[in-house]
């Protein structure tokens, strides 16, 4: 597998951004409000179905795991109604998966292997095949192009080859970049005035100023790129290229995209490094929310035949505005900047270096939040509802009422339900979100355990699949674009959902095809390494070869284990057996300490040099802001918690089981105090926030 295979799978993990990796762009995609009936009031709520009536002394193995686990009688009696329920207390949590588990096993308490474990092992894989090539390639290739546009700028202005405002905005455009990988680049001293306010405004991130401004409260480090020095400083140089924005109406700004594209176009070195991340980005995320370079490049050709600065002026300007209006060409479908006005007088045609990505969670969320309705900030429900949850629609019923966005909300369902396979295969990110609707929309056939045909289930589905999903924003954090607005296992089992098994295992395949060939920036290319590392192992391409590969043939098992549950068969002793080998540790009995684990679980993260004991799962991200409050919604994951459930097995034998399950938070926060993981961290040790209400459908 190529290195490129490295960055698209971290992207697949992650998947972070603006629209499908597909290049091309559906309207249907794009949805505007369409004029829906509010429905009765039974459209939108259908009675709840709950699962009664558990003889808890009836299962095997409850005693151990109250033991364990210290389950107090609210937990018991909410088991012995529901049929499963998940324990908050302290001892029945952990910071990580691979702790649940370990926990699990040296109390000898049977596992349940839950698709939570799945989608955080992806999570874990992508975020370290990202930040390894950020640090690596991407970075230094980005470093090496705004240098060069850098030089070819400084000659511009030197030579006063074009108007010398127009020079020197350019040059103060990619000497801010520089500055911020290298706060001791060297600038014209004339610069200083216009550059400096705008560095202090990056480094105190906590002005917002209006369309064409910047909100710089953007310009917070924060996602895993608060790890190295190196992460950081890329962080930032990369919000300046994707939200520096230009606004193409406004005619000298686009004159100075019309020199911005001339110089990328002829410059051989930046152009390459800019195609080939943005290559990368396309797949991992989806294609920029902008027009881009080329298209600028493509309609100079057409006008002028030439894309020089030959025919370079005001009138001709003029003749390029109409010609990018009118023509075929990338227009910006979100609204990624502050901007009070009425979303129909908003300027969407705006350009960008290096753009941010256009993800459909974000064109979602656009939809149901001032501009288009008297509501400052979505739910992770509203995106949840438009894949296709019925669920999701119901706990949304009072806020649909409140701020009667019902029409854009079934607006936003029926155009994804009508989007094809194609549209769902163009990248990494929209590959995870159609794996998330297996678990979340309802089908007709009925799950093998009786509780998990009932709402309360379907809450905890809501629950994994929103877990997965703030860690997705996490990984994509800096790319999509944001709205604004003695042990054992004695039994096992797995979460019964092969589609999403299936869907996962395509996702790990797509990225090793799209991949395994992809060129990327070689040192040829890149003036900058962060570190003094051999070329050849700085190079090496087979680090994360077997990744993904070994990750889709256990998703294809676990999916085939689902569907013997769902035919009510018995497991074979192979499958029982991969059941039990997620985690053992039986192979350091007889020594003096405490052996590191082995099992396709620990084995597969340590493959890839993930310390699967020291990394912590509770990480939190910023999805929309809201310049008229100055606030934005945050969502995150809490403590990894237990969930124990009662299991009738095909011969009719009955258990208690325990497996890992996420605990989603959501809550609104200052736009100048957007979440580190880290203070997320310290926030959940000190005052939490609260759970959301329909969490209190499964945990005790």
């Amino acid at each position: 597998m190529k290195k490129a295979l490295i960055i698209a799978v971290v992207a697949i993990l992650l998947s972070t951004t603006i629209s499908a990796a597909l290049i091309i762009h559906p309207p249907a995609m794009f949805i505007k409000p369409v004029s829906h009936p509010n429905p009765p009031a039974s459209n939108v709520t259908e009675p709840p179905t709950h699962a009664k009536g558990f003889n808890l002394s009836e299962y095997q193995f409850l005693d151990c795991i109250e033991n364990a686990l210290s389950i107090g009688n609210g937990s018991l009696s909410r088991l012995a109604d529901k049929g499963f329920v998940v324990i908050p207390d302290r001892n029945a949590s952990f910071d990580n998966f691979v702790k649940a588990y370990k926990s699990y096993y040296v109390n000898d308490l049977p596992v349940f292997i839950t698709t939570d474990t799945i989608l955080n092992v992806y999570h874990l894989l992508v975020e370290k095949v990202l930040e390894t090539y950020e640090q690596e390639w991407i970075g230094p290739a980005i470093q090496t192009t705004v240098l060069e546009l850098y030089n070819a700028s400084l000659e511009l202005y030197s030579n006063a080859t074009v108007d010398k405002n127009i020079s020197r905005d350019l040059l103060v455009t990619f000497a801010v970049p520089n500055l911020l990988f290298n706060s001791s680049f060297k600038y014209p001293s004339e610069l200083g005035s216009y550059i400096a306010p705008i560095m202090n405004k990056i480094n105190s991130s906590t002005e917002v100023d209006d369309f064409p401004g910047q909100d710089y409260t953007q310009y917070k480090v924060r996602g895993h790129y608060t790890k190295t020095e190196y992460l950081g400083k890329y962080f930032r140089a990369m919000i300046w290229l994707q939200r520096r924005l230009f606004s193409l109406p406004d005619t000298q700004a686009l004159m100075e995209v019309w020199a911005i594209s001339h110089l990328l176009s002829t410059n051989t070195i930046a152009s390459a490094c800019w195609e080939k991340v943005n290559t990368v980005l396309d797949f991992i995320v989806g294609p920029p929310d902008a027009m881009t370079y080329k298209e600028v490049h493509r309609a100079l050709m057409k006008l002028f035949g030439t894309s020089d600065l030959s025919n370079f002026n005001e009138t001709n300007a003029l003749l390029l505005r109409d010609e990018l209006r009118n023509g075929d060409y990338s227009h910006s479908r979100i609204i990624s900047y502050a901007d009070g006005r009425p979303s129909s007088t908003i300027p969407f045609d705006i350009w960008s270096i290096m753009g941010q990505r256009y993800v459909l969670d974000a064109d979602v969320m656009q939809h149901v939040i001032y501009n288009y309705v008297t509501r400052y900030l979505p739910s992770g429900l509203d995106v949840m509802a438009a894949l296709g949850s019925e669920r999701a629609m119901q706990l949304l019923e009072p806020e649909l009422k409140l701020y009667d966005y019902y029409p854009q909300l079934e607006g936003q369902r029926e155009n994804i339900s009508a989007l094809v396979p194609d549209f769902w295969n163009a990248s990494a990110y929209n590959m995870l979100l159609d794996a998330y609707k297996p678990l979340i929309v309802n089908d007709s056939v009925a799950l093998p355990q009786q509780w998990m045909n009932s709402s309360g289930w379907r809450s905890e589905k809501l629950n994994t699949v929103l877990g997965s999903y703030a860690e997705l924003k996490y990984d994509t954090i800096l790319y999509a674009v944001q709205s604004y607005g003695g042990c054992s296992f004695p039994k096992g089992y797995v979460e019964p959902y092969p589609e999403f098994y299936e869907r996962m295992a395509r996702l790990c395949d797509r990225m090793e095809d799209l991949f395994g060939s992809a060129p990327l920036p070689g040192p040829e290319l890149i003036s900058y390494t962060p570190f003094n590392a051999n070329p050849h192992d700085y190079w090496n391409e087979s680090r994360f070869q077997p990744t993904f590969s070994k990750l889709g043939e256990i998703c294809r098992i676990l999916a085939n284990i689902s569907r013997t549950e769902i035919q009510r068969k018995d497991l074979t002793p192979e499958q029982v057996s991969f059941i039990q080998d997620i985690i053992d540790m039986t192979h350091g009995r007889g020594t003096t300490s405490m052996p590191p684990p082995v099992g396709w679980l620990t084995d597969l993260l340590r493959a890839n040099h993930i310390d699967y004991f020291g990394t912590d799962s509770r990480i939190v991200a910023d999805i929309c802001s809201n310049a008229n409050n100055g606030m934005v919604k945050e969502i995150g994951v809490g403590d990894v918690q237990t969930l124990v459930a009662l299991v009738t097995a095909a011969d009719g034998t009955k258990y208690a089981a325990a497996g890992p399950v996420y605990s989603y938070y959501e809550f609104e926060q200052p736009m100048t105090q957007r979440m580190t993981a880290e203070e997320w961290r310290v926030l959940l040790a000190s005052s939490p926030p609260t759970r959301p209400d329909w969490a209190g459908d499964f945990v005790a």
